[in-house]
């Protein structure tokens, strides 16, 4: 036998250890685990979540009886983020077995870092199971159920990422950024003032404009309509959460750049109160039109909607539509 042939038997053979190996000894109990026995198939039924860590973080999910849903029994929840949650939980699929070596450090990750997920339906408990961390290859996320006696790596066919951010355990992250969401029909009446320069200010009442005196202003009637439909679907970009109570109060104790109050046609009402923020080097604009350095960020502001305790963060872009003076509707 020359060497060449010797050689490639050598390598035939190694391929067929290392075939061996990974199909045999790799292959445990996991693998009979098929996509569909994680996979809860009715969300739309789903009409109580429960969450909780092992650091005694606990956010509770009700679905209320006009669709909308509640967190811990306090503030409504952001649409797209409990829609997302929901859509994770009827998507994910087994991705792959754990390795046999991964076992007791995954459990113990699963026991410490863990989410705890409770799904409910009409009184029911239809799922139980907890959401670990991503895997090494950040593609992969760690998974856990009772009744499927090992852990699991799970995923979404064609997503890239792990799952584990979808599952919020902060009440905060929770809560619904819309501010506003009307139009001339629902609007009785919008009062802008400006306290550092009152002369700005101006009273939007039946379709009539009223400076700061509460003086009739002449104004086109399109104008007035466009404005007032201006307030649909306005979103705040962020609560900031990492804003201390001691700094909102010492925010809320100065004069606001600009308050906006809405009273609907059914009494209720929202105010909110914009607040300049310093430039920082985060701020996209440095130099104003004269090329001299912004105090302040003409893309942001903080703002406080109705007496909350949260800080928000108001960007321009969404926002400027609304932010006008007396002068912008004048004739």
């Amino acid at each position: 036998m020359n060497k060449k042939i010797r050689y490639t038997l050598i390598v035939i053979l190694l391929l067929l250890a290392i075939l061996y190996v990974f199909n045999y000894s790799k292959n445990w109990k996991t693998v009979t685990i098929a996509s569909e026995d994680i996979a809860l198939a009715d969300t739309a039924a789903v009409d109580h979540i429960f969450l909780a860590d092992k650091s005694g973080h606990t956010i509770d999910l009700v679905k209320q009886t006009n669709n909308e849903w509640k967190v811990n029994g306090h503030f409504l929840v952001d649409p797209g983020k409990i829609n997302l949650l929901l859509a994770t939980i009827h998507d994910m699929r087994v991705q792959r077995p754990i390795d046999e070596s991964q076992h007791n450090t995954i459990i113990a990750d699963l026991s410490s870092r863990g989410i705890k997920v409770e799904c409910y339906s009409k009184g029911e408990n239809t799922k139980t199971f907890y959401i670990g961390s991503e895997t090494g290859d950040k593609i992969g996320t760690f998974y856990y159920e009772a009744t499927q006696k090992e852990p699991l790596i799970v995923h979404i066919p064609g997503f890239v990422g792990y799952l584990t951010p979808r599952f919020i355990i902060q009440e905060l992250k929770w809560k619904d950024k819309l501010v506003f969401d009307d139009d001339q029909n629902s609007i009785s009446s919008i009062q802008v003032q400006y306290p550092m320069n009152s002369a700005l200010s101006f009273e939007i009442k039946n379709n009539s404009l009223f400076d700061e005196k509460h003086t009739q202003m002449p104004t086109d009637s399109n104008r007035i309509k466009h404005y007032l439909n201006s307030f649909k679907g306005l979103y705040h970009e962020a609560y900031l959460d990492f804003a201390t109570p001691a700094q909102i109060d010492s925010i809320k104790k100065t004069s606001p750049f600009c308050s906006i109050l809405l009273v609907r046609k059914n009494k209720q009402q929202t105010q909110l109160r914009l607040y300049f923020k310093k430039a920082d080097k985060r701020t996209k604009a440095q130099f104003d039109e004269n090329n001299q350095p912004n105090e302040t960020d003409p893309e942001r502001f903080w703002g406080i909607v109705d007496d909350e305790s949260e800080l928000v963060s108001i960007q321009t872009f969404n926002f400027g539509k609304i932010i006008k003076t007396k002068l912008d509707l004048t004739n």
